[in-house]
C-alpha cells in the first residue's frame, strides 16, 4: 500500500551506514521496498514487521555513508513539499489500486450466480482455444489453455508467433436485466470480442492473412447483457502478423457496466494528471536552462521528465490514442520504445552534470551517441527487432545502476546539498525498475516511482538554483566590483570562500584558477605616476575580460594581482592558453601617444567546485606563480 513511501523516507532519514556494510543494507532496503510495494491494504502488518527488522538491524554508530546532520537539515527544509508530493502520489496510488480479483476459471465455464456485480474480477484461467480458426470456423470443443496465454512460434511463418486463433468462455448465472462491462488493455495484436455472437469491442482488423489484417492497441470497454437464461458466451478472435509476441496475454476484466466505466475513467484521469505534472516540470526546467545556460542539470532533468511523460501516454492505456486515434500501431509502438530507451542516456547525462564524482567527457559522448543510435534504430528497424533493442537496453540499465547509486552515495558522503533527496528517490526508482524488468510488476509502479524521483530531484535542483540566485542577489547589494578595473574585488572572493565552506558554492563545474602578478609594476607607478598606472590596470582588466570571456570570473586580488576562474574541461591544455594570453598581455599600451609595455607571471591550479577548496586552489596557484616569477628573474 502507499504507506511504504512514508516508511521508506522515515527509515532512510535515520540510517547511518558504513561502506563496508553497504551491500548488506542495500539488500535489506530492497527486500523492504519490494515487500511493501507488493503488500495490499489488508496486509499492512508486514509494514510494521519490516520497520522493526530495519530498526533492529541498523547500528546507530555508523558514520561513513549517510550523515545524520545532512539528512535532518534537508528533511526539515524540504519536509513540507515532500509531504505534499507523498500525499499526492499516495492518493493517486490508492485510487489506481487494482481491486480486481482472479477467478481461476476451470473447463472454460464460470458460474457467477453468487457474484456481486459491483466487484471487478479477472477472467483468467482455462478457456477453450481454437488455433487457426475464427468465430465462423468454430465447431465442437477446443483445447483448454490458461489465460494469460502466449502463442508458440509457427514454422509456417519463419518460427514467429504469427497467425490467428479464437478463445471461448461460457459464463452462467448472470442477470439478464443487468448491463455488464468488459475491459481490456490490449491483445496481440488485433482482436474482436463477441458476446453471444454480438461484437462488443475490437482493436484493429482481425484477418486470416497479413494482407487484410491491421494491428491496433488501445484500451477498450465493451458492454453486454446475458441472454434470457443468464448465459453469456464470450469469443475472443485474435490475429498477429507483426509482433514478436502474440496471444491472449492480458485477462479480461468484468463487472457492472457503470462500475467498470468509472474504473476506466479514473485510470485515464490519473494518467492525464501524471502526464500533465511531469510535462509541466519538464518544460519548467528546460525554460530554467534557457534563462541560465549554465544550468545543464536543469536541461537534463527537464528532458528526462518529458520522456517519462511521453512514455506514460504511449504505453499501458495509451492515452495518446484518445487524443490522436488516427496514429498507427507502428507509430505508437516505435514511440513507446524510443521514449522508453532514451530515458537511460538522458538520465546518465543528468547524473554526470550533478558532478558528485569526476566524470570523463568520453562518458557524455557515449550518452549522446547512444541517444542517436536509439532514435535511428527505433525509427528505422522493423518492429520485429525492437524487442532485441529492449533486451540490450535492460542490460545497460542493470550495468549502469550500480554506478548511478555509487555516484549518489558519493554525494551523500561529501554532504552535497540535496543529495539525500536524490538518493532516496533513486532507490525507490531502482526498486520499481527491477520489479518491472524481472518480477512482472505493474508498469504503473514505474511511473509512480518516476514521479517521486522527478519531484524530489526537482526540489533539490530548484533549491540549488534558488541558493545561487539568492547568493548573486546578495552580492549585487554589496560593493563587490572594483571601481577602477570594473572587475570583482577581494570582497567577492571572500564571499565565494565563505559560501563554499557553508555548502552553498555558487560555482559549478571544473575550472582552472589563474593567478596573475604584473612584473615590476611598482616601477611604472614610480616612473610615470599613479594616474598612468591606474589607466594601465584598467586596460589590463579589459584584456582579461576580452580574452577569457564573460563567463569567467575576473577578480582583482589586490594591487597589481588578478585571479581568473576560467571554466573549462579537465583536458584543456591550459599552458597553451596561458602562453596565448601572455602574448596578448605584452602588446604595447598607448596612453597619450606614449607606448607602455607590461609583462606578468601567471600561476595556475585546477579547481573542481565539488571536490576542491577554493582557498587551497588560490594558495597553490600563488605558489606556482611565484616559481614562474623566480624562473623569469633567473633567466634575465
Amino acid at each position: 500500500m502507499p504507506l511504504y513511501i512514508y516508511f521508506i523516507i522515515i527509515s532512510v532519514c535515520f540510517l547511518k551506514i558504513e561502506l563496508v556494510k553497504i551491500t548488506y543494507h542495500f539488500l535489506l532496503f530492497s527486500f523492504f521496498s519490494i515487500n511493501l510495494i507488493l503488500t495490499l491494504r489488508d496486509k499492512s502488518i508486514y509494514i510494521y514487521t519490516n520497520v522493526i527488522i530495519i530498526v533492529q538491524n541498523t547500528p546507530m554508530s555508523y558514520s561513513t555513508m549517510i550523515h545524520r546532520r545532512l539528512f535532518m537539515q534537508s528533511f526539515r527544509r524540504f519536509i513540507f513539499p515532500i509531504l505534499i508530493i507523498l500525499f499526492f502520489i499516495a492518493t493517486l496510488f490508492s485510487i489506481n489500486h487494482n481491486d480486481s480479483h482472479p477467478s481461476h476459471i476451470q473447463n472454460a465455464s464460470m458460474d457467477l450466480s453468487d457474484w456481486n456485480a459491483n466487484q471487478i474480477i479477472d477472467l483468467d484461467g482455462e478457456w477453450e482455444f481454437f488455433n487457426h480458426s475464427l468465430l465462423e470456423d468454430i465447431s465442437g470443443t477446443g483445447t483448454l489453455v490458461n489465460v494469460p496465454h502466449y502463442w508458440e512460434n509457427n514454422p509456417v511463418y519463419g518460427n514467429l508467433p504469427y497467425g490467428y486463433a479464437t478463445y471461448r468462455l461460457t459464463i452462467t448465472g448472470l442477470n439478464e436485466d443487468q448491463v455488464y462491462g468488459i475491459s481490456l488493455i490490449d491483445a496481440g495484436t488485433s482482436y474482436r470480442l463477441s458476446v453471444n455472437g454480438n461484437i462488443i469491442m475490437s482493436n484493429g482488423v482481425v484477418s486470416r492473412t497479413s494482407d487484410n489484417y491491421e494491428p491496433y492497441w488501445r484500451s477498450e470497454v465493451g458492454y453486454f447483457s446475458a441472454d434470457q437464461n443468464g448465459v453469456a458466451v464470450l469469443t475472443m478472435e485474435i490475429s498477429n502478423y507483426d509482433h514478436y509476441q502474440a496471444g491472449f496475454w492480458i485477462p479480461l476484466n468484468i463487472s457492472n457496466g457503470s462500475t467498470l466505466f468509472n474504473y476506466e475513467i479514473i485510470h485515464y484521469v490519473i494518467i492525464a494528471i501524471l502526464f500533465g505534472v511531469m510535462m509541466a516540470l519538464g518544460i519548467y526546467f528546460i525554460t530554467l536552462h534557457l534563462l541560465s545556460r549554465k544550468e545543464q542539470k536543469a536541461l537534463s532533468l527537464g528532458l528526462f521528465s518529458i520522456l517519462i511523460s511521453m512514455r506514460l501516454i504511449f504505453t499501458g492505456h495509451r492515452l495518446i490514442l484518445i487524443l490522436f486515434p488516427f496514429l498507427s500501431w507502428n507509430t505508437v509502438i516505435r514511440m513507446d520504445y524510443v521514449a522508453g530507451m532514451l530515458i537511460l542516456p538522458v538520465f546518465g547525462l543528468f547524473m554526470s552534470r550533478l558532478q558528485f564524482i569526476p566524470i570523463k567527457r568520453q562518458l557524455e559522448y557515449f550518452y549522446f551517441i547512444l541517444s542517436l543510435l536509439i532514435i535511428l534504430f527505433g525509427l528505422v528497424l522493423p518492429t520485429l527487432y525492437l524487442p532485441d533493442m529492449l533486451t540490450m537496453f535492460k542490460l545497460l540499465v542493470v550495468g549502469f545502476s550500480p554506478f548511478y547509486i555509487y555516484t549518489l552515495y558519493c554525494g551523500l558522503k561529501n554532504q552535497i546539498r540535496g543529495s539525500a533527496l536524490m538518493f532516496i528517490s533513486a532507490m525507490i526508482m531502482f526498486v520499481a525498475v527491477m520489479l518491472e524488468f524481472f518480477f512482472g510488476g505493474s508498469i504503473y509502479n514505474f511511473f509512480f516511482a518516476s514521479f517521486i524521483m522527478i519531484s524530489f530531484m526537482s526540489i533539490a535542483i530548484a533549491d540549488e538554483f534558488l541558493v545561487i540566485k539568492a547568493f548573486s542577489k546578495s552580492l549585487e547589494s554589496e560593493i563587490v566590483i572594483d571601481p577602477l578595473t570594473n572587475v570583482y574585488n577581494r570582497l567577492y572572493l571572500n564571499k565565494l570562500i565563505e559560501n563554499e565552506s557553508k555548502g552553498r558554492n555558487p560555482l559549478s563545474g571544473y575550472y582552472h584558477l589563474l593567478f596573475l602578478d604584473l612584473d615590476n609594476f611598482k616601477n611604472i607607478n614610480d616612473s610615470y605616476g599613479h594616474i598612468i598606472g591606474d589607466v594601465i590596470l584598467s586596460i589590463i582588466s579589459e584584456r582579461l575580460r576580452s580574452f577569457f570571456g564573460e563567463q569567467s570570473n575576473i577578480i582583482r586580488y589586490g594591487g597589481d594581482e588578478f585571479i581568473v576562474l576560467y571554466e573549462s574541461a579537465a583536458e584543456t591544455n591550459i599552458e597553451t592558453i596561458i602562453q596565448s594570453f601572455k602574448q596578448y598581455l605584452e602588446k604595447e599600451i598607448y596612453i597619450d601617444g606614449n607606448p607602455y609595455q607590461v609583462k606578468g607571471s601567471i600561476g595556475h591550479c585546477p579547481y573542481h567546485s565539488k571536490h576542491d577548496r577554493l582557498e587551497d586552489a588560490i594558495k597553490n596557484s600563488d605558489a606556482h606563480m611565484y616559481k614562474q616569477k623566480q624562473t623569469t628573474m633567473q633567466q634575465n
